[in-house]
């Protein structure tokens, strides 16, 4: 069993109910760690070069994958996926650098516009700026 965040945990989501039993944490340790099964063990970890202050899981899997969006000290923001019924998190996708903010990410959440298949990702930071983001995923339906 992996040790818990070596450093302050500064944000946590829950999984999608389609994804099972889960959540993710975010820390100044710079990692994202995802915890589940019967005794909540952690599963995966994401590493990043600066500390994550934000994550929020999509809740709702999208094709066979599920999808977190995680910020950072720095201000950017990364999409993680994983394959249903697997627990090896990646980088997906990063959102281009000067789209976000110039300061930490705060707070992240998710919408999705059903009648097109494209999700809206809203992001606060440090730079008191709000930023929308329009994420389609593969296997979205339009």
């Amino acid at each position: 069993m992996q040790k818990a965040h070596a450093r302050i945990i500064w944000d946590v989501d829950f999984a999608p109910v389609e994804w099972g039993w889960g959540f993710v944490t975010g820390s100044r340790d710079k990692g994202v760690k995802f915890w589940g099964g019967e005794r909540w063990d952690c599963v995966s970890m994401v590493k990043f070069d600066e500390a994550v202050t934000a994550c929020a899981f999509l809740k709702s899997v999208v094709g066979e994958m599920g999808y977190c969006a995680v910020g950072l000290e720095n201000g950017g923001i990364y999409i993680l996926g994983c394959e249903v019924g697997k627990t090896e998190w990646r980088v997906v996708h990063s959102l281009e650098v000067r789209m976000t903010h110039a300061e930490g990410v705060t707070s992240l959440a998710w919408r999705p516009k059903l009648e097109t298949g494209i999700w809206e990702l809203a992001s606060c930071g440090d730079d008191c700026s709000v930023r929308i983001f329009e994420v389609m995923f593969p296997g979205s339906q339009i």
